[in-house]
């Protein structure tokens, strides 16, 4: 069995610390993802689009716009 010298070991330490971030905020996105999927799933047509067309642009879709619920905190059991 060969030892890593400090700086193998720094190396794996930094790519193991990558990942684990990666991995963390992949989760994170898939559950964003999923959330959104779940709230705009009863949307007409028409308000999917225009939801769409609010989520491309640059602003976030405020309370105004009719879109505010998909903003809220989801509802986790206790």
């Amino acid at each position: 069995m060969s030892y890593l010298n400090d700086v193998q070991e720094t190396k794996v330490f930094l790519a193991l610390a990558a990942w684990r971030s990666y991995e963390r905020l992949r989760r994170e996105a898939d559950f964003w993802e999923n959330l959104v999927e779940q709230r705009t799933a009863n949307l007409s047509e028409e308000e999917r689009k225009e939801f769409l067309t609010q989520r491309s642009g640059r602003r976030q879709a405020s309370a105004k716009s009719g879109f505010g619920f998909l903003f809220q905190r989801p509802i986790r059991p206790r």
